[in-house]
């Protein structure tokens, strides 16, 4: 599996990862963040299904970091 440095804090508020050097911000997998990101852009239709979404992908983006890390 491919690996890539990023701040998966960043994601949603940029559209994409924000790429790092080795050592900072968590291992995730590049698969991961574009199943995270596609499913936010296609579900968010209006103000208050992207404000859901977002709290869901917080949380996976949480539960990924765990997994990660354990």
């Amino acid at each position: 599996m491919v690996s890539v440095e990023a701040d998966v804090g960043q994601v949603l508020e940029n559209g994409r990862p924000d790429v790092r050097p080795a050592g900072r911000g968590a291992k995730v997998s590049r698969c991961a963040l574009a199943r995270a990101q596609t499913a936010e852009g296609k579900l968010a239709k209006s103000d208050l299904g992207r404000a859901r979404l977002i709290d869901q992908n917080r949380a996976y983006r949480a539960q990924l970091r765990h997994d990660f890390w354990t």
